[in-house]
């Protein structure tokens, strides 16, 4: 029963104390504090060098919440619609390729990056289809 205790008191040592409504949110931070427990005793088993409890757990929040600019979906995200200068107006570059009934719509948003007039309801569409367009040349 020694085991037990041991795990116990590791996990009230750093254990997170956070008031919530949400009941899934206090079981999810519990488990991922049992979680880095686990891993810092198979790490002390495993590996001669010991960091201590604290900076192994710091480390697992670290990479818990860095920010990584890899994934094709976080880079889709950094589009954002602005409105054309001058009040000037463009054609819809998803609406005009896509045949719908609204293909002639002149908007007056365009995307930061990409520089094209796009509807406010064509914007995810549009970045969700070039992207899916890019890893297809990226794959060939």
């Amino acid at each position: 029963m020694g085991g037990v205790d041991t795990h116990a008191q590791m996990v009230h040592t750093y254990e997170v104390h956070m008031k919530s409504k949400k009941m899934w949110r206090k079981v999810f931070i519990n488990l991922l504090t049992r979680l880095t427990v686990n891993a810092f005793i198979i790490y002390k088993t495993t590996h001669d060098n010991e960091p201590s409890h604290l900076d192994l757990q710091t480390a697992f929040v670290e990479q818990l919440c860095r920010d990584d600019e890899t994934t094709e979906r976080h880079k889709a995200t950094h589009h954002y619609p602005k409105t054309i200068p001058n009040k000037k107006r463009k054609a819809c570059a998803y609406c005009s390729t896509s045949g719908t009934l609204y293909s002639g719509t002149r908007v007056r948003y365009e995307c930061d990056i990409c520089k094209v007039g796009l509807c406010v309801d064509c914007f995810a569409p549009y970045h969700k289809k070039k992207c899916r367009s890019q890893l297809d040349r990226e794959e060939d």
